[in-house]
Parts: structure tokens; sequence; C-alpha cells
């Protein structure tokens, strides 16, 4: 029979022949008695797995009528960077006080550690659990200095709460002649002075949101041992552990690299309840060194995790936890130097469709006052809106959030060279979707829907509605000066 101008044969026990093609992966079963056919079923199965990103959809190759999309998670995140430069590194995070926290890393060309600053002036008995830098992360870290104090002074600790609450806290000055510590609270810019220690004995130390044990010896005698700096103890058992904005749970921990030898740091994440996110130990990359002696980040290093690319000619790769709870990993594959999860706050849900093919699938959440009904806003609260997944309506002359998003200055009408090449839009009777990544939020999608005049635009919109023509891709020309809508090549 014949779909359309399409010729499909059907042959009981074989694939689909599509024009002059067979459907690889394709199958069909008459149910059928002498003289009477009941039925016909035609399964497919696709030779390699599939992947949707978050607004795509993909149309069964047979009859071109059946679609599958898939619009995104479904859940309230919270996003954690990891970045590089040659020399140095960071982990950025909301901790659950709700403050930005940021653990930097520092290497010596040799090994990694924490801080941000080499520790090479102090004694050779100085460490930080095994690091070089001037941060420690865990109990029972030593900052010795038998001479003077002068290289402790500055040094950095990760202090954390009971309830996994993490900050950056600095030593600014030691005074033995008072017994006291100047400290100060990066993380909050909070300054905590004239904290009393006891020479050579432990002492417990108040910081307003938990309390530390540190033993600050006599001048000439050894250092500062920092005795009890994490006082969590999470479901999922890392050391030097502390919890996310969102209940997650991170670790750091020091490591050799499999290659190498040398000391690397390794990031760790669980869910809520303490599960690993990749299970063979809950390790989602590292900060190393590359053969340059850069500083670099490893994602996954026990290969828990599929990953794929994030579109055609993309370096990022993506990931789904391994345990499917929802957080997502995007990792920069050529450069190795950005690594970002994004976790959600419980287990998330998949937004997913299964439709006719020309249904007008509801558009990515957003800009929405209930289900998905779009709320719809001016150009002038462009600021606020431009966060969210957007559908912008006209062209650059009209419309300032629609320049903003071509590059263009407002306003730039369609008669403007550079008008023309950012749409293709070059006369009375056309119009383009467009759409493209969110330039002003990771994982938000913008739209474009713009013509020559009004009515262009107009009938673009309604097009959009209607899903007449199909539109696919990324941006579709129209041409509008005809009754009904047709697609430009």
């Amino acid at each position: 029979f014949y779909l359309g101008a399409e010729k499909v044969i059907l042959t009981d026990g074989s694939e689909v022949q599509l024009g002059n093609d067979d459907i690889q992966g394709s199958m069909v079963t008459f149910d059928s008695a002498p003289g009477e056919l009941s039925s016909i079923e035609i399964t497919y199965s696709p030779e390699d797995n599939l992947y949707l990103a978050a607004g795509e959809s993909w149309t069964d190759p047979i009859l071109g009528r059946l679609k599958y999309t898939f619009q995104g998670i479904v859940s309230d995140t919270e996003t954690i960077t990891a970045t590089t430069t040659s020399d140095d590194g960071k982990l950025v995070l909301t901790n659950n006080g709700g403050d930005e926290l940021k653990i930097p890393f520092v290497d010596d060309d040799t090994d990694v550690g924490v801080g941000d600053k080499l520790m090479t002036e102090i004694s050779a008995t100085a460490t930080n659990s095994e690091g070089i830098g001037n941060m420690f992360i865990g109990n029972g870290a030593v900052c010795a200095d038998a001479a003077d104090f002068e290289e402790c002074e500055g040094v950095k600790f990760l202090a954390v709460s009971t309830g996994g609450e993490a900050r950056v806290i600095r030593v600014v000055s030691i005074d033995h002649d008072n017994l006291q510590l100047d400290l100060y609270d990066e993380t909050t810019s909070t300054s905590l002075n004239n904290k009393p220690f006891l020479e050579g004995a432990p002492k417990d130390i108040n910081l307003g949101y938990t309390t530390v044990s540190l033993t600050v010896d006599s001048i000439g005698a050894g250092g500062i041992t920092f005795a009890t700096i994490n006082n969590f103890v999470g479901d999922a058992g890392y050391a030097n552990s502390f919890v996310t904005d969102l209940g997650g749970e991170m670790g750091l921990g020091y490591d050799a690299d499999p290659v190498t030898g040398d000391d690397v740091i390794e990031v760790y994440m669980a869910d809520v309840d303490g599960n690993d996110l990749a299970t063979t130990d809950g390790t989602i990359m590292y900060f190393g060194l590359d053969a340059s002696f850069d500083m670099v980040i490893t994602e996954d290093p026990n290969d828990d995790l599929i990953w794929v690319t994030e579109k055609e000619n993309s370096d990022n790769q993506l990931a789904l936890d391994e345990i499917d709870y929802g957080a997502t990993f995007k990792f920069d594959g050529e450069d190795e130097n950005d690594f970002t999860i994004v976790y959600p706050e419980e287990e998330a849900v998949a937004n997913a469709f299964v439709s006719e093919e020309l249904t007008n699938i509801p558009e990515l959440g957003g800009l929405t006052s209930s289900g998905n009904a779009p709320t719809p806003v001016e150009d002038t609260d462009w600021a606020s809106a431009k966060v969210k997944n957007v559908i912008v309506v006209g062209g650059s002359g009209i419309n300032m959030a629609a320049a903003d998003l071509l590059g263009l200055t407002y306003p730039t009408y369609g008669s403007a060279e550079a008008w023309q090449t950012a749409t293709g839009i070059s006369g009375p009777g056309m119009a383009v979707v467009k759409m493209m990544d969110n330039p002003y939020a990771t994982g938000k999608y913008a739209m474009l829907v713009a013509g020559w005049d009004g009515i262009d635009t107009q009938k673009a919109a309604l097009a959009l509605k209607e899903g007449t023509p199909a539109l696919t891709g990324m941006t579709a020309k129209m041409k509008t000066s005809t009754a009904t809508v047709e697609l430009m090549a």
C-alpha cells in the first residue's frame, strides 16, 4: 500500500520495506486464518540506544506518525560546578546553610592538594591529610612550623557542623601572649576574633554554627593540630564529607592517580539517603594533572556511568547518575576543565510524551502559572524572564528580547543586513522559528518566532501552535505569503 507518496510493503515474518529500503530492526506479523486477516502487527527495535535531550522528539521510522518527546526532568535542582585552570581549580556549590561554598585546589606540578597556596615554606612534617595545599579538610590534620608559627597564619580549614554545613575558615593570626586566635569565615565573610586557645592542649572553639577542636602548640614545639573540624557523620560513610543545599552528601579524599601515582583529590557524591550516585565508591571525578602538569578534571574514574555526546560536534559529554536518582553530569571532554552536576532535591521524574506526530507537545516548563500554560510577559520584563524557558514572539525591531537573543542592537529592523544574516529572513512573506540554548540559564531553552511583518509573525505562531507544517531541527524558515504556510529550504 501507499502511505502518502511512499510505497510500503508488509510481508509476514519480514522487515518493513519502505520504498526500496528495508527498515532494520522492524518486523511484521500477520494474525490470520484462511480467508481472514485479523490484524497486522509491526514492531521496531533500534539497533542502538536512542537518546533525547530535553525538548527533542523521535519519530518512528516506519509510518512516521508516532512521536516520542522528552521535555526534561521535573524537579527542583541545584547546580554544583568544578573548574580548573592550568595551575589551580575550585569546587563551587551552595551549602545547606544557603551560602556559596568555594573549595580551592592547587598543584606543585607533581601532586594536587586542597587550598589556594602551596605550603612549601612550612617544615617537612607539615601535612593536610597527604596534600600539599594550605587548606585542611579532615580531622587530625597538622600545620607544623617549629620556628615562629608565621606560616600557620593564613592556613584554612573546612569546618563542618553536625548537620553537615561546611564553611571555609581561615586562621588570620595567632597571639601567643594572650592565647587568642583571630579567624575569618570566608564563606559568610565574617570575622571571628579573640578565640581563646590552650597551648599544647585541645581547645573547643565556637564558630557560631559549629564548634571545632584545635590544639595550638607553644612556639618552637610544633604547630596547630586540627583535632576535630568535621563533626558530620553522613549516611554514605565518606571521609571529609558535608551536605549540599538540597541534601546531597559530598566528600573529599586523597588518592593516587592510577597511571602516574601522583596525589589527586577525589570528589564523592551520594543522594539524600546516602546512596552513591556512582556505585563503585561514589567517586564522580577527581582533580589531577595531565602529561603537561596542568591541572585537569577526570570524570567518572571508575567508569560507572554511561556518557553520551551532548549534541553533534559538541565537546561536552552528558551522563545520568547510576542509580537513576535524577542527578545529571556534564563534562568538557576536550579541555577537561569543566564539570557540572545538576542535583535534584528528590528523586526526579521524566516529563515524557508519546503522541501522534503532529501533536503540539507542551513546551518545556518555565514561565508557567499552572500546568503547562505559558505566562505571557512584556519584553520590558526580559531581565527577570530570561533565566526561564522562553518563547520570544516578534523580531528585533519591536521586541528587545529578540534583539538580545540574536546578539543585535535594539531596534534592528528587517531591512538591516545583521537581521537577515541572523535569521535568514530577507523580505515580506517570510518568517522563522528558531530554537536555541538559553544563553542566560544552563539547561533552559529559548524559542524565537518572528516574521518580516506582523502578519508573517502571526502566521508563523499559528503554524507552530497547530503543528502544520511539521517543524523539525533547530531552525525552520517559512513562506507565509500563501494561504497555507509552507516550509522553505
